[in-house]
């Protein structure tokens, strides 16, 4: 029995221990609730979680947005590490009871993880050598609030322009506003609504899913309403109308876009994400898309996520196969139409017979002209003779040249006539052959778009029209 006890004991006494080494090294940086006599920061950025490094005792934490930091109250110096962006730092003065509230974008996204986010990752106990970069940082606010303030934050109208307001008239019942505030980032109003906005000269973003996004540039007084009015030039949905757009990520609630051809697998780091084209709520960093298609084969692309709030949504145009009007422009250039289409023997066979064709006609091209000179010659010094017998010399020489001139014309046409039918037939391919993947066709990105919606339970409908 007494054995058991001191099992039970040794058990306890070495989790004990285990909890006071780790909370050494974190202590600080975690907590249930906000401790009066301590100072607490919160940080929110564009990244879900990153490292925060705390120089004064060396320790660090993987913090979420939400997370409160406890921090001592006295001046020091924080690092912040995320995964795809360089290490930044701050300093600030920490004083007891206060929170204090840390938004940072990063706006410089790294093509690879952080080194520093990777050593942390590795389990690397030496953080010494992380240093802080210069770049990166889009934007960084530092906001104190005590307690109540912190619980009642997003209640609190952080602006100080409550009477200045802009107005938009559409020809549509709802649509898309970038807001003047950072917070608020991207809103969406209905015709004819008014909402707060900042005084001064402002650019005005206003924007529908349905259309391409329209700006203007207006000067907004202080204490009054601005009014505006816009007609959208309704279409469905397409790559134009998706990128340069702010009411993209919105409406359909995603960051990233990718469009291919309808027979297309589109596979995200590795996965098999869908097929024609697909909407995702992407982390920041950077993203690799492959697209893989019977007839075109596989396809990179690659693009980067930041999740600043006031950026558009990132659209990848990945469409592999050709377009008809791209065969068409191209076959001004023998061969160029056929390599475009993929055709690559066509291509060289056409482009290498007009290259040899037309180097061929232009070598009897000149052969003719010399040839035509030394008739033309002959032909007046016959003119000019003096003698009969010096005529019927010169009168044999006229017809032996003119006979040579005469075939290195015929040569010189032959091979013109060639070369002409090539590029003309060229011409007919760039135009009417239709290359095995087949031209590219407009895909129904809003029918993708709602299949991704739609639940994973399997269900069937139907559709009655009736004409009254």
């Amino acid at each position: 029995m007494c054995k058991t006890y001191d099992l039970y004991f040794s058990v306890g006494f070495c989790i004990i221990v285990l909890l006071f080494l780790f909370g050494t090294n974190e202590a600080n940086a975690q907590q249930n609730g906000p401790d009066p006599d301590s100072s607490y920061v919160n940080i929110s950025s564009n990244f879900d979680s990153l490292y925060v490094l705390f120089i004064q005792d060396s320790t660090f934490i993987k913090a979420g947005k939400n997370d409160l930091l406890r921090v001592e109250p006295v001046e020091q110096q924080i690092i912040l590490i995320p995964k795809y962006a360089p290490t930044i730092s701050f300093d600030n003065i920490f004083e007891a009871d206060s929170i204090y509230v840390v938004n940072v974008q990063f706006g410089l996204i790294l093509d690879e993880v952080n080194p520093a986010y990777k050593r942390i990752e590795s389990k690397d106990g030496d953080i010494g050598n992380i240093t802080p970069s210069s770049l990166g940082i889009g934007f960084m606010d530092i906001r104190t609030y005590n307690r109540q303030q912190f619980a009642n934050r997003h209640k609190i109208e952080e602006i100080d322009y409550m009477s200045t307001y802009l107005k938009v008239n559409t020809n549509t019942d709802s649509f898309y506003v970038q807001s003047s505030n950072n917070r608020n980032g991207i809103l969406r109003i209905a015709s004819g609504d008014s909402i707060l906005y900042q005084p001064g000269n402002r650019l005005i973003r206003i924007s529908h899913p349905y259309s391409k996004e329209w700006s203007t540039r207006k000067t907004i007084e202080e204490g009054k309403t601005t009014v505006i009015e816009h007609n959208f030039d309704l279409m469905e949905p397409s790559i134009e109308t998706l990128s340069a757009n702010i009411a993209t990520k919105p409406h359909y609630g995603s960051n990233l876009f990718i469009v291919s051809d309808d027979d297309s697998e589109i596979i995200i780091d590795g996965e098999e994400i869908g097929s024609g084209a697909v909407k995702l709520n992407y982390r920041t960093g950077p993203v690799h898309v492959s697209i893989n298609n019977s007839k075109t084969g596989k396809h990179a692309f690659t693009d980067k996520i930041t999740n600043i709030s006031s950026e558009k949504a990132v659209v990848i145009n990945a469409y592999t196969k050709p377009l008809r009007s791209y065969s068409r422009m191209y076959g001004v250039f023998p061969g160029a139409s056929q390599w475009y289409k993929r055709q690559k023997l066509k291509s060289a066979l056409i482009s290498g017979g007009f290259l040899v064709l037309g180097g061929i006609t232009l070598q009897r091209n000149n052969l003719y002209n010399q040839e035509l000179s030394e008739f033309n010659r002959i032909e007046k010094l016959y003119s000019a003779a003096d003698t009969e017998e010096r005529a019927l010399k010169l009168g044999d020489q006229l017809e032996d040249q003119q006979e040579v001139t005469k075939r290195v014309d015929n040569q010189r046409i032959a091979f013109f006539s060639l070369t002409s039918l090539l590029y003309v037939f060229n011409l007919y391919d760039a135009f009417f052959d239709v290359p095995e993947s087949g031209f590219q066709e407009k895909t129904d990105i809003e029918f993708y778009f709602q299949q991704n919606s739609i639940s994973d339970q399997p269900f069937t409908s139907m559709t009655l029209k009736y004409v009254f």
